[in-house]
């Protein structure tokens, strides 16, 4: 789903009509397999193409989220380790379809291994997120920096070719 190239599949949180987003604290959390400086996160939003015309793209299924909060801790298991790395409330694509998402570059005070996404908002429901591609730019280490891509494709290989999915010392990891 958020590894696999293609728009249309995706994620979606729980639905829920009794606690908003800003209220929970569900997340998505990462192991980086080492301990990084600087990382970079990007997303892609939900593709709609086979449930209407792109013309017409019923745009009420699309909830990319709109504030993301990160933290990172070298010991997930610790509750108590996790800290706030950044709080993003800018830059998101809105309503829309396919939308991308790149963070700024965030640099740890202290290398970490582990990274917690916790998304507080989303664009057209205060009950639920979905996007379709998720992937976290090591920028030390490993990597070089200022990594960018201008397409999907770009996203999915890393930087020595390797796809993304790939769970290795040099990859890109979810």
């Amino acid at each position: 789903m958020l590894l696999d190239g293609d728009k249309i599949s995706h994620f979606h949180s729980e639905a829920t009509n009794k606690t908003s987003l800003a209220e929970l604290n569900e997340y998505i959390q990462m192991d980086l397999r080492e301990e990084q400086n600087a990382v970079q996160l990007y997303f892609a939003g939900r593709d709609l193409q086979p449930i209407g015309p792109v013309t017409n793209p019923n745009l009420t299924m699309i909830n990319n989220p709109n504030h993301i909060m990160l933290y990172t801790t070298n010991t997930p298991e610790d509750e108590s380790s996790w800290t706030l790395l950044a709080d993003l409330k800018d830059g998101f694509p809105g309503v829309c379809v396919a939308g991308e998402y790149w963070s700024p570059e965030l640099t740890l005070e202290t290398p970490q291994r582990y990274l917690r996404m916790v998304v507080k908002g989303a664009d057209q429901s205060e009950f639920y997120w979905n996007i379709s591609e998720l992937q976290v730019y090591p920028l030390s280490g490993n990597a070089v920096q200022n990594v960018k891509a201008s397409t999907l494709e770009d996203t999915m290989y890393t930087l020595d070719g390797r796809k993304a999915s790939s769970v290795d010392q040099h990859g890109i990891y979810v």
